[in-house]
């Protein structure tokens, strides 16, 4: 927070120093940098709020949590996968790949959303799309819990 004080600091001196035309650009830069940046850290916290709903099972304030946080930060991995596990938790697993889809398209290297994913393909008997995920979640991720389940299932589709 001291760094973004700094900057808009800084960045105020020059700007005094410019002349009348740089000045609104830069301001106008500025002030959308500091709106994307204030609705970029309230998506994150509504998402933290949905996080401690689910832990609760309470589904559907949850999801509405996601939804908002989604609203206000449509690149938000995170509330993807995460409103998507509400969709898992409610067996509504079609809704629950889409979330995860689009997590994944938000962050290709996401690990967490193919390893969801996974499961719901598994859960709907889509075998050789789980068993992709399962694979994507090996090649990605260094968690080491993640690993040994991804390992665990891919043995037992495979097997």
């Amino acid at each position: 927070m001291i760094e973004i004080l700094v900057l808009l600091v800084v960045a105020g001196l020059i700007v005094y120093f410019w002349d009348e035309k740089r000045r609104e650009r830069v301001l106008g830069g500025l002030s959308a940098m500091i709106a994307n940046w204030a609705r970029g850290y309230k998506a994150r916290r509504t998402c933290i709020a949905g996080d401690g709903l689910c832990r609760k099972q309470q589904y559907q304030e949850a999801m509405d949590m996601y939804s908002k946080a989604i609203e206000l930060d449509p690149k938000l991995p995170v509330a993807y996968n995460n409103r998507g596990f509400v969709y898992w938790n409610l067996n509504d697993y079609d809704r629950a790949i889409a979330d995860y889809c689009r997590a994944i398209e938000v962050d290709p290297k996401y690990g967490m959303a193919y390893n969801n994913r996974a499961f719901a393909q598994k859960a709907l008997g889509n075998k050789e799309a789980a068993i992709a995920d399962f694979e994507k979640v090996l090649e990605l991720t260094g968690d080491s819990r993640l690993i040994n389940q991804a390992k665990e299932q891919l043995a037992e589709l495979k097997g």
